[in-house]
């Protein structure tokens, strides 16, 4: 149990419960220094120390706006300390981490070709072995076809790759060229000359036009003929696809 002295004056004006000095209690340095005075000179004595004594008010200190305030041990002029510094031991977060994905789409190109062969037919007749019977006149109705032909093939596009180059090649030049000589051959059927018996009654005027007129059914026939067998020909196109030409090549 902690005995308490009591230290007062002035018909108990102010009073203060101070503990003995054996409590320990005598931390503080005010407190020591008025038990001390008390074991010197006595409580009354004490008492008029204490009256004399002007009292002091302790107002606190308030720090300004923005000013962090000051720990007891702090450097006063070293200001703000740094920012604690990333930890550099922490364990990467676990993956995996997708990227991005991209995406490409590549369509192959697909060409298609068409070639022309133009035909141009010619032909003429005569008559030999002529002979006059009784106003009939007789002979060989002689009857001359040919053709020339041309061929036109297309160009290969521009901006082809070497691949796609090497498959329009083959398509212009080898699979529609060949197409186009069948056309040739069919029109080169008209190209013949043809030896035909003739018998027509009348003058010279009557016979040459009535042979005429018998040449040119036959040239009409004949161009009509072999139009017939290149039109069978087609329709023909050379369609080109060159999509291989993307694929990746295999590892």
């Amino acid at each position: 149990m902690r005995q308490v002295q009591r230290a007062c004056g002035c018909g108990g004006a102010c009073c203060h419960d101070q503990p003995g000095a054996d409590s320990g209690a005598t931390g503080d340095p005010t407190l020591a220094r008025l038990l001390q005075l008390q074991r010197s000179v006595g409580n009354r004595a004490l008492s008029q120390v204490v009256q004399r004594r002007p009292a002091t008010t302790v107002r606190p200190v308030r720090p300004a706006a923005g000013t962090a305030l000051q720990r007891d041990g702090d450097d006063p002029g070293a200001g703000p300390g740094p920012a604690p510094a990333p930890a550099t031991d922490d364990p990467l977060p676990p993956g995996p981490f997708p990227g991005e994905t991209h995406e490409v789409e590549v369509a192959g190109r697909t060409f298609s070709f068409q070639g022309r062969t133009r035909a141009s037919y010619a032909h003429s007749w005569d008559h030999e072995n002529d002979a006059v019977t009784g106003g009939v006149r007789t002979g060989t109705l002689v009857e001359n076809f040919s053709v020339t032909t041309a061929v036109t093939l297309p160009p290969a596009p521009a901006g082809l790759s070497d691949c796609e180059a090497q498959i329009v090649d083959t398509a212009i030049n080898v699979t529609l060229a060949n197409h186009e000589q069948q056309h040739v051959n069919a029109f080169n059927g008209y190209t013949g000359t043809v030896r035909s018996p003739y018998s027509v009654t009348g003058g010279a005027d009557a016979a040459t036009a009535a042979l005429a007129a018998r040449h040119t059914a036959n040239e009409r026939a004949r161009r009509a003929a072999t139009d017939a067998a290149s039109a069978a020909l087609d329709p023909f196109n050379v369609p080109v696809d060159t999509s291989s030409c993307d694929t990746p090549a295999s590892p």
